[in-house]
């Protein structure tokens, strides 16, 4: 059986133990309370458009792109469509041509040979 002075020492140690593990929760409690409030602050920032970080991010990303997309050859919405409109007017041109020569070929074919 222990002592008096044995039990108190027992208690004490449990004491200190049990001290040490709410201790260890605590810190751990306090940290993710303070990781929370880190993201929350950063994700405000960018929602309100302020962060400095954000807008150089934002404009890193768009040189990026148009950098990608200068190799990739690829082109301008205005720059198609204004050769679509070439290709446009030289199909009604090439229209108008074959209905020409169609026509001189058929007047060609109904005329009386001079020659015979």
């Amino acid at each position: 059986m222990l002592t008096g002075m044995g039990q108190r020492l027992i208690a004490s140690k449990l004491c200190l133990t049990m001290s040490n593990n709410e201790s260890d929760r605590y810190d751990q409690m306090t940290k993710k309370q303070s990781e929370t409030s880190q993201a929350s602050s950063f994700f405000d920032r960018i929602a309100s458009g302020e962060d400095p970080f954000l807008s150089q991010l934002d404009r890193n990303a768009k040189t990026l792109l148009q950098s990608a997309l200068t190799r990739l050859d690829v082109v301008s919405r205005e720059e198609f469509d204004a050769q679509a409109a070439v290709l446009k007017r030289t199909r009604e041109r090439l229209e108008i041509l074959e209905a020409q020569i169609e026509a001189l070929t058929i007047e060609l074919e109904s005329a009386p040979n001079k020659g015979d």
